[in-house]
């Protein structure tokens, strides 16, 4: 599976959900990073802090997006409400699964931003921002196992990925009125 599979409709490059939406997403990933770093392998644990430094470098990326009163509320929305996903039993699944559809999320705005043939405001954030998450995964898949990665990935089908299904999805950290 690849991010780059959820771009066949990329949405308007006006539109701000995208950029929101990764950024909540992020936040939900870096929480679940934290949470997995709490193990009590040393490894898994330096594992878990290794990727939720790298996912916050995601984010920190990401928030240059927006306007900083946006990122400080939905940085103050996912700490009240930590979003459980299907199928997953750890943290590290957690964030493993959420680490992809971040991913998925950071190629739609890249796609987004490079549309035009030359660089355009947040194209450089998303690539950045997309190279860290790639690194974070990386991390986290020894947590998990390579099989346990194959099945939680089989999960994660393009509809899944798709900007509808992630609003859907991320509903309930998301500001109200980007709610579907």
């Amino acid at each position: 599976m690849t991010p780059s599979s959820v771009l066949a409709r990329s949405p308007s490059p006006r539109d701000g959900r995208p950029a929101l939406l990764a950024i909540a997403i992020a936040h939900q990933a870096r929480i679940a990073a934290e949470r997995a770093a709490t193990a009590r392998d040393v490894r898994h644990a330096s594992a878990a802090r290794r990727a939720a430094r790298t996912i916050a470098g995601a984010l920190a990326q990401l928030e240059t997006l927006i306007l900083a009163d946006r990122a400080a509320a939905l940085a103050e929305l996912s700490r009240g409400n930590v979003l459980l996903v299907a199928g997953t039993v750890t943290p590290a699944e957690r964030a493993w699964v959420l680490g992809w559809h971040l991913l998925a999320a950071v190629a739609r705005l890249h796609g987004s931003a490079s549309t035009a043939g030359r660089p355009r405001f947040g194209e450089r954030q998303a690539a950045d921002a997309a190279s860290l998450m790639r690194q974070a995964l990386r991390e986290l898949q020894p947590l998990l196992g390579l099989q346990r990665c194959r099945e939680l990935e089989a999960a994660l089908t393009s509809s899944a990925l798709s900007l509808d299904a992630q609003l859907r999805l991320f509903a309930q950290v998301l500001p109200g009125r980007m709610q579907p």
